[in-house]
């Protein structure tokens, strides 16, 4: 007896250690595998709704907040078909608050009339620019205004100030305001 369990004490011995370190191998497998499915998998179970880094188009109601620069160029746009005597199409690109209050003949003729004496843009910059939920006399949106330092030929130093509001399912930017006049 004492044989075959020698015998079998080293085959026992034997089969055991490789059946350890199969058990090892197999362990470590499943563990890189394990690591590699949670790295690799969990962008897929994350809740991208929350973004990261956040959007700074998006607000909390879900809505695109257009930014600054977009109203700026919007605004750029706009005050340069008034510069180039385009009035019937800055009415048209002008938003619904013009339009609810002055035709496009009114806009134009207004307009022709207020930048007469100004001549030709010299240089424009922006001065400044702030944002609004209302305007004097309680039209409630989301309004920005921006002042620009404009130089005309013939009446330098002058103060533009450009009002848009946020219209449409998309939050577009559209001028409601336009004015000129002295620092």
């Amino acid at each position: 007896m004492s044989e075959i369990i020698l015998a079998i004490s080293p085959i026992f011995r034997l089969t055991w250690k490789v059946e350890k370190i199969a058990k090892q191998q197999i362990f470590k497998q499943m563990k890189t595998l394990f690591i590699s499915l949670l790295f690799l998998g969990a962008p897929l179970f994350a809740d991208i709704s929350s973004g990261f880094p956040p959007d700074p188009h998006e607000t909390t109601g879900g809505k695109r907040a257009p930014t600054f620069s977009e109203a700026n160029a919007k605004s750029v746009y706009w005050v340069t078909l008034i510069d180039q005597q385009q009035y019937g199409a800055s009415w048209l690109e002008a938003g619904g608050l013009v339009h609810d209050t002055t035709s496009q003949d009114q806009w134009a003729a207004a307009m022709r009339e207020t930048r007469l004496g100004f001549g030709t843009v010299n240089s424009r910059k922006v001065s400044s620019h702030q944002m609004a939920s209302t305007l004097p006399g309680g039209t409630r949106g989301n309004f920005i205004i921006i002042k620009y330092e404009t130089n005309f030929s013939k009446k330098p130093y002058q103060i533009e100030t450009v009002t848009l509001m946020t219209e449409g399912r998309l939050n577009l930017w559209k001028v409601v305001s336009y004015q000129v006049g002295k620092r």
